[in-house]
């Protein structure tokens, strides 16, 4: 959870609109992120290491597409601002969300933390 609310406050420091999952289920009037805890994973380079993954839903109104690069951007600068995460995707596509009336992709970030007792 230190992670989640360590970024959350990052981002929005960063002048972004940042939401946990469940907060954000309107229509999109402005651009905003998700913050999706995606789960931990065994390595298998490491007993002692487990694997974060964290997801960052990107959402954007729609009739504005051609300003969604730039808001992705944005967003990816903020996250190597942070300098806690590593990307963990390949680009993604950007979907239609017809409910939320929205762009939206999503990328993908992780990190490598000691388990408990693990050093």
């Amino acid at each position: 959870m230190l992670l989640f609310q360590d970024l959350y406050r990052f981002l929005r420091t960063g002048g972004l609109k940042v939401y946990s999952l469940g907060q954000q289920d309107k229509i999109c009037t402005e651009p905003f992120v998700l913050i999706y805890e995606a789960g931990t994973e065994d390595t298998s380079s490491s007993k002692n290491l487990k694997k974060e993954s964290i997801e960052l839903w990107v959402f954007y109104p729609f009739n504005e597409y051609s300003k969604v690069e730039d808001y992705i951007k944005q967003v990816e600068n903020t996250i190597k601002k942070f300098g806690k995460l590593r990307k963990n995707y390949d680009k993604y596509a950007i979907e239609i969300d017809n409910d939320m009336k929205a762009y939206y992709t999503k990328l993908s970030y992780f990190r490598y933390v000691y388990r408990e007792g693990g050093r």
